[in-house]
């Protein structure tokens, strides 16, 4: 282990790599800070690009980009109260009162430093859970390791861990996976639905689907919020950096309990798939509300609420990646593209690669690590560039993404059809975000359905239905039909109630009349 560690470590220091790291986390800063433009959404734009790198090196770049915007999914969010990313909602609620009341220092301080101790305190959760996930992979067979993988999409599709729509859900994750059945059957080499298109047999290729999910559409975002970078107002970010720095880490040794409490949950809850940094960012931001003694400061500018949201979800980024790594099975949408990045290049994690490449799942978990210093070193000045940037006209950006994307998908594949192809999908899922369908979960189900069938597929050419009769896959088998029947009873059932209230009125109403 401790070779392998060595080894990640100079890998990771050499010029050339430190370089890529620090180049995605300046992208990641950018994309979390400028509306209308995700850090998942400036992943899909460079994904291509990074084809025919070296599989750590492209996702080394994709992790910087991934942990940076996170932390910077909150500042768009004090300076004008329009947060990059779902993730930084609770801290743009607590940041931009602060900023108004003229504590935008503070804000934009408290803002980095949390989210630097939830970095490393997620890194060292990570550090952690990683081998234990892996030793668990290893005792999985075919059957568990396809049994598992489904278990994530009903996790993800039925929002059983949390408050999404379980139909719509489990809706989105289906079209994933039908998706995933376009092209060449791995076990028979049966080519479905696209006989007369050559160019599809492998299925749909990654690039045009990332690509047509996210970055097609933010074309279309950018073109309506036009409006709203003209009346905007100019914010004022000239504040002694040091001291409030100063002021910050004093602050956060006094509430050290804090900090280390939001760190903790927002690791535990990223190692789930389909939670992440969302999630994690809620539950942050209600432990810091739950333990506060100044509880009516919260929603009018508390400094304690944007500590706990953002120490949680920057927690969540480095564990969000452990079931990657040690089981192959993305469990957001960001991991899913750094999914993408190993499969381009011809890696598939697992549990077998701590065993054949460990020094790869090193050099990510270090990179991670060293993405937390990059975030502080370049996100102080990069408030100063930060009000420029949120107010770059979106008829430059629009034009920009086009380009980019119709180059990075030509340059992956090959084929101009792929262009076609990408803008296709990019207007279905205008569609599809209007119907309300989760686009995250479709990439999942799309992802995960290659991987589900040929493990299903093959566990059953081996032992046929007894080998899931096995105590493991049992156990998986079971668990999946709770949180199946648990997460859609839980939301459907009221819904359900609330139908059938007027007929129940009716007929009670039509009784007294006789």
């Amino acid at each position: 282990m401790y070779d392998a560690i060595a080894q990640a470590a100079m890998f990771l220091l050499t010029p050339g790599n430190l370089g890529w790291l620090a180049l995605g986390t300046v992208l990641g800063l950018v994309a979390g800070t400028l509306p209308g433009i995700s850090g998942v959404s400036m992943m899909a734009l460079i994904l291509p690009f990074t084809y025919g790198m070296a599989p750590e090196t492209a996702v080394l770049m994709l992790v910087g980009v991934y942990a940076a915007s996170t932390y910077s999914s909150s500042t768009g969010g004090i300076l004008y109260n329009i947060p990059g990313g779902a993730a930084g909602i609770p801290a743009t609620v607590e940041g931009y009162r602060l900023a108004q009341k003229g504590r935008i220092g503070q804000a934009l301080s408290g803002d980095i430093y949390a989210s630097f101790f939830g970095s490393v305190i997620g890194f060292l959760g990570a550090l952690i859970l990683t081998p234990l996930f892996i030793a668990v992979a290893s005792m999985l067979g075919t059957a568990e390791r396809g049994l598992f993988a489904l278990l994530a999409l009903v996790l993800v599709g039925t929002g059983a861990l949390s408050r999404a729509d379980p139909l719509r859900g489990i809706l989105s994750v289906g079209l994933g996976l039908m998706i995933a059945t376009v092209g060449m059957q791995p076990n028979t080499g049966f080519v479905r639905y696209v006989q007369a298109f050559p160019q599809m047999w492998d299925g749909v290729n990654l690039i045009w689907l990332i690509v047509g999910l996210y970055a097609i559409p933010q074309t279309f975002r950018l073109a309506t919020i036009e409006q709203y970078f003209r009346t905007t107002r100019d914010a004022d970010l000239h504040y002694d950096i040091r001291a409030e720095t100063r002021d910050y880490l004093s602050y956060a040794g006094r509430h050290k309990g804090l900090i280390i409490r939001t760190g903790l949950m927002g690791t535990l809850v990223g190692a789930l798939p389909g939670l992440g940094t969302v999630a994690a960012s809620w539950l942050g931001y209600q432990e810091a509300y739950r333990s506060s003694k100044n509880k009516d400061e919260f929603g009018k500018g508390s400094l304690e609420g944007l500590t706990g949201a953002e120490t949680a979800n920057n927690a969540a980024v480095p564990t969000t990646l452990v079931p990657l790594l040690a089981l192959g099975i993305p469990g957001s949408a960001a991991s899913s593209l750094i999914l993408g990045a190993f499969l381009l290049a011809g890696v598939h994690p697992g549990p077998r690669m701590m065993e054949v490449n460990p020094e790869t799942v090193w050099a990510i978990l270090l990179g991670l690590f060293l993405t937390g210093f990059f975030f502080v070193i370049f996100g102080l000045p990069f408030h100063r560039v930060a009000v420029y940037i949120t107010k770059m006209r979106p008829a430059y950006l629009i034009p920009a993404i086009v380009a980019f994307s119709a180059i990075g998908t030509f340059l992956a594949t090959g084929f101009v059809e792929g262009i076609y192809i990408t803008l296709l999908i990019g207007l279905i899922a205008m569609l599809l975000e209007r119907l309300h369908l989760s686009i995250s979960n479709i990439l999942l189900g799309a992802i995960l359905g290659p991987i589900i069938e040929q493990e299903l597929v093959t566990a059953f050419a081996i032992g046929g239905i007894d080998r899931f009769a096995r105590p493991g896959s049992l156990i998986l088998l079971t668990i999946i039909a709770v949180f199946l029947i648990y997460g859609l009873a839980k939301n459907l059932l009221p819904a359900l109630a609330g139908a059938f209230a007027p007929f129940r009125g009716g007929a009670a109403s039509g009784g007294v009349e006789r």
